[in-house]
């Protein structure tokens, strides 16, 4: 072997171990190995021209020696597996995108849906107990700008503020109890005023009051119906309910009564003799059967009604 041959195998032999060391210095490591390459095999070319065949091979053996290592330094593996000091000192591809995720800002989402408070001037109502069921005003509201209010506006084309059919009709709260379709009425035509139990209280006869000399009605149904709430249960019994749960029992009564019947009867009398309803104002009563929906007219005995009916007598049932 001559003495380029010594320098060629000393250079590859440099840059060899400078590719098993350093990742870092790939494109070093092949300067060194194009630069000891391509003297080899010009030596080797020379000495087979000249005969010199020892010489010959074995520069075609440090040939053979740089491609390969050349082969190794281009090796997709040793890319992958680069040395710790070199990942840690410059990341990877993906590094650099898992960093700005980390980095990126949160994802802003809508806040949720809100209900509408109704706000009062009572402060001092504590909050609601949360195993009370929410109250259904959303579903009310959604139900008007479903056409609701369009409804409304139609059905109220036309009609004058006073009543149609002078009538003011009383009755219970009940919620099985549609008063227009009961007496086949439309919008405009009779005054509804309804509470618990459809019993006369205060407020009813303001109201009846002002019906008659502010919007002229001359005439007063009064109907309670068979089932009734107010029928399970005393004005004592509530009224020490009340005291047992917020400690003072209320300043009103709630009218509660054991027979439906004998409670139109008293209601009946109370408004005809009431002195703010106009005189010669016309009250009658029923009874509605919440089953079957047939009204039991009562009758009890006024200043100019000769005729007295009551439980044990005969008395006109009105059926649809």
């Amino acid at each position: 072997m001559g003495p380029f041959s010594f320098i060629v195998a000393l250079l590859a032999g440099a840059a060899g171990m400078l590719a098993l060391t350093m990742a870092k210095s790939t494109s070093l490591v092949g300067v060194f190995i194009s630069v000891t390459t391509v003297p080899a095999a010009a030596f080797a070319t020379i000495a087979l021209v000249e005969g010199r065949f020892a010489e010959a091979a074995s520069s075609a053996l440090q040939l053979v020696v740089n491609l390969d290592e050349q082969s190794a330094g281009a090796s997709p593996k040793a890319e992958r597996r680069p040395a710790l000091g070199d990942r840690l000192a410059r990341p990877g591809p993906a590094q650099p995108r898992r960093v700005r995720r980390e980095h990126a800002p949160a994802r802003l989402h809508p806040p949720p849906p809100t209900h509408r408070i109704l706000i009062t001037n009572d402060t001092s109502r504590p909050p609601r107990p949360r195993s009370v069921p929410p109250v259904t005003n959303e579903e009310l509201l959604r139900r008007y700008q479903a056409g609701g209010g369009r409804l409304a506006a139609a059905n109220a084309e036309g009609a004058a503020v006073a009543p149609a059919l002078h009538t003011a009709i009383v009755t219970c709260m009940d919620s099985r109890i549609d008063v227009f379709a009961l007496f086949g009425l439309s919008m405009g035509e009779v005054h509804v005023l309804r509470n618990a139990g459809g019993v006369v209280t205060d407020d009813v006869v303001r109201s009846l009051t002002i019906s008659q000399r502010k919007l002229q009605t001359r005439e007063i149904l009064l109907v309670q119906h068979t089932g009734c709430g107010l029928a399970t249960f005393t004005d004592d019994e509530f009224s020490e309910e009340l005291a047992e749960d917020v400690g003072m029992r209320p300043p009103w009564r709630t009218h509660a009564f054991t027979s439906p019947t004998l409670s139109v009867r008293r209601g009946m009398a109370q408004l005809r003799h009431d002195p703010f309803l106009l005189p010669g104002t016309v009250v009658r009563g029923f009874v509605l059967d919440i089953e079957q929906f047939t009204l039991d007219e009562i009758f009890v005995k006024s200043r100019d009604q000769s005729t007295v009916l009551n439980n044990s007598t005969s008395r006109p049932t009105w059926s649809a």
